[in-house]
C-alpha cells in the first residue's frame, strides 16, 4: 500500500510542477502564483502544502524541471 501512496504523491507533484510551467509559459513568470497554479490544477492552495514544504520549494522544483526540459531539447538537437 505505501508504494501506491508514494506513486500518487509523485504524480500529483509532477502535475503541479507541469501546471506551474504552463502558467509561466502562457502568462509569464510574474503571473506564477499559488492561486494561478491551483486554478490550473483544480485544487486549493492548501493542497500544495501537502506536497511542498513552501512556495520556495515548489519554485525550486519548477526550475529544476525547466532545466531538465532544456537539457533534453539540447541533447535531442545534438
Amino acid at each position: 500500500m505505501p508504494r501506491i501512496n508514494t506513486e500518487y504523491r509523485e504524480d500529483a507533484k509532477k502535475k503541479i510542477i507541469a501546471a506551474a510551467l504552463d502558467v509561466a509559459a502562457t502568462s509569464g513568470w510574474g503571473a506564477l502564483t499559488l492561486d494561478a497554479i491551483a486554478q490550473k490544477v483544480g485544487v486549493t492552495k492548501g493542497a500544495f502544502y501537502s506536497y511542498f514544504k513552501n512556495s520556495s520549494t515548489l519554485m525550486q522544483d519548477v526550475i529544476i524541471e525547466m532545466i531538465r526540459i532544456i537539457r533534453d531539447h539540447i541533447l535531442v538537437s545534438l
